[in-house]
């Protein structure tokens, strides 16, 4: 269960980055690294940490067809460069 909570969070931070993101543009400021940042960030490192290592019990666990740990860790080094991206306008469009 912790799995599918955790899941839900990350689903809704993905949603809050694309916000973030054309927020960031509209105000056209760029955020302060270590007050906004880095803070942010490190919370979210933190949460994908711990699910990644759920997660991939789960799988170990279940043995799902088409799901495995490598792709659990290509979504956390993606989700972490998408979190800190979504602060800065300078982020093409494409690239996001």
């Amino acid at each position: 269960m912790l799995v599918i909570q955790q899941t839900s969070k990350l689903i809704d931070e993905c949603d809050q980055c694309v916000s973030r993101f054309w927020q960031m543009r509209e105000e056209d400021r760029t955020p302060d690294f270590f007050q906004e940042v880095k803070p942010h960030a490190d919370e979210i490192h933190q949460l994908l940490k711990v699910w990644q290592q759920e997660a991939n019990k789960w799988i170990q666990k279940n043995r799902p067809k088409y799901m495995h740990t490598q792709q659990i860790a290509s979504v956390v080094e993606s989700m972490e460069q998408f979190v800190v991206q979504s602060f800065y306008k300078e982020t093409s469009k494409n690239v996001f």
